[in-house]
Formats: structure tokens, sequence, C-alpha cells
């Protein structure tokens, strides 16, 4: 018991030398103001998602001769559908056509000259010159589509729930309109990429299956299963030629935060009180003290 009120003792003590004085309320004031004003130098930034399903591609052969076409469908080990999206979303060649469809300028505008139609190079940072200089290799500051390729990496997020059942596409940006139209054609990039390899993976397979039935003699049953690997084929071909996405389907198209998510402002203020009283506790604890 005698311990306890000790405890108190120096709790009483201590806020009423630390906190609960007009020092400790002129610091807090001032560090509310001062963190205030932090915040208005920021730019606030929405988060901006959409919500698609994948539709697994399926050839229509069954039967003895769906069992000959799994046989000589010589396909790679399958993915799932989730990885088969998140390879082409981030390739390369949606990148260009979101690079195409004029993004890039959106998004590197201070890195745009419309009068000469072209990005003007990146600014080097220390780190990199000092790097360059002791490694001995020449600084490439040319902005190129592999730039905007690791942005979009960077800040375009797929995440999958927690039942394998959607997928979240999300990106967290200032500029809440023009990443709405970027998440929108990021998703359907992905799926065009995929018509893209559906159709020439495709074409290449036919054009091989109905060289494989002209030159050669092949049992009824091998016959019959090469022909309906070819239909399966030109049925994967017309629906990736169609003008409807190929494998997915859109649950929620993509929509804007009503509110930023960035800054936190009570978290940024709370930040700024916490710091300002623990400095001035530090202070006059060492005056008091040394």
């Amino acid at each position: 018991m005698e311990y306890l009120k000790q405890i108190i003792e120096l709790s009483k003590e201590f806020l009423s030398s630390y906190l609960l004085t007009k020092r400790s309320l002129y610091v807090g004031l001032l560090a509310f103001v001062t963190g205030s004003i932090y915040l208005s130098t920021l730019t606030p930034k929405f988060l901006i998602q959409s919500e698609i399903i994948l539709e697994e591609q399926k050839g229509g052969a069954s039967g003895a001769e769906g069992g000959i076409t799994s046989l000589l469908n010589n396909y790679s080990p399958n993915k799932r559908p989730y990885d088969k999206f998140k390879t082409n979303a981030y390739s390369l060649s949606n990148a260009k056509q979101l690079w195409d469809q004029g993004f890039a300028k959106k998004y590197f505008s201070h890195l745009y000259d419309s009068d000469e139609g072209s990005f003007k190079n990146k600014p080097v940072t220390l780190s990199e010159r000092f790097s360059s200089f002791i490694l001995g290799y020449e600084i490439n500051s040319e902005f190129t589509i592999n730039d905007f390729h690791d942005f979009i990496r960077s800040n375009v997020n797929i995440i999958i729930d927690d039942q394998n059942t959607s997928l979240v596409v999300r990106m967290i940006n200032s500029d809440p309109e023009s990443s709405k139209l970027l998440v929108n054609s990021f998703i359907l990039g992905a799926d065009q990429v995929a018509k893209d390899n559906t159709i020439a993976t495709g074409r290449s397979r036919i054009d091989r299956l109905t060289t494989e039935i002209q030159d050669n003699q092949h049992p009824k049953i091998i016959y019959d299963g090469l022909v309906s690997l070819i239909n399966q084929k030109l049925f994967e071909v017309t629906s990736a030629e169609a003008s409807a996405p190929l494998s997915l389907i859109f649950i929620e198209e993509p929509r804007v935060s009503n509110n930023p998510v960035f800054p936190n402002t009570s978290a940024t203020i709370f930040s700024f009180i916490f710091i300002f009283l623990f400095i001035n506790f530090l202070i006059i604890f060492f005056r008091k003290n040394f």
C-alpha cells in the first residue's frame, strides 16, 4: 500500500512539474499550429480502387476426343487466373498501351515538353552521381517507357481477397480523376494483353495442327483429337477477337474514396503535440537535474 502511495505522489509531481503547466499549454498550442501549417503544405491523396472476378478459359472437348485433346494440348504448367492476370497487368506490353494512351504525359507532365513533343531528361540525384563516379558508369537520364513501367509497378497494387474469388486493383494518388481512368485502362489493358497472347498462340497452334493433319496419316481417334483441338483453338481465337473482355468481369467499376486517405490529420497533429511535449519535458528535466 505504501508503494502505491509513492507511485501516486510521483505521478502528481510529474504532472504538476512537467505537463499541467502554462508552459506545456503554450507548447501544445505551438505544436498544434506547427502541425496545421505542415498539413497545409501537403497534397491530399485519394484511394482509387476497382474489384473484378476472373474467369478461366476452358475448351469444349469431352469424352474420348477430350482425352486425346488433353494429351496433344502441350501447354506449359497452368497458372492460376490470378497469376496470369498479374503477369499481364504488370507486363511491359500493358505499360506500352498506357503510355500510348497518354498517361505518362499526365503523371510526368513536369518532364514533358509539349512544344517538342518529347520528355526532358530525368533529374539525377546526388547518390546516383556518387555511384556512377565510384563504379565508373555513365548515368542514363533519359525518361523512357521503362521508367513509366516502374511507376505502374510501384503505384498500382493488385490484391486478392481472402476467399480467392475476386481481385481488388487500387491506387493512391493526388489526381483522383486521372487515376480512376488509369486503373480502368490498367485492368482492360491486362485483358487485352491476354487477348493478344491467346490470338497469337492460337493461330500458331492452328497452323501447326492443320499442317500435321494434311501431311500425315493418323488413326481415327488421333485424327478426331487433332480436329477437336483445332476447333477449340478456333473458339479461343474467336473469343479473344471479340470486343468484350476475355476473362474478367467488373464487380465494381473504378471509384474514388470520398475523403483523402493521406494525410491523416488527427494522427499528424497528435504526433506534433507528443513530440513537442516530449522535447519540452527533456528541457525541463535537464534544467532541474543538471
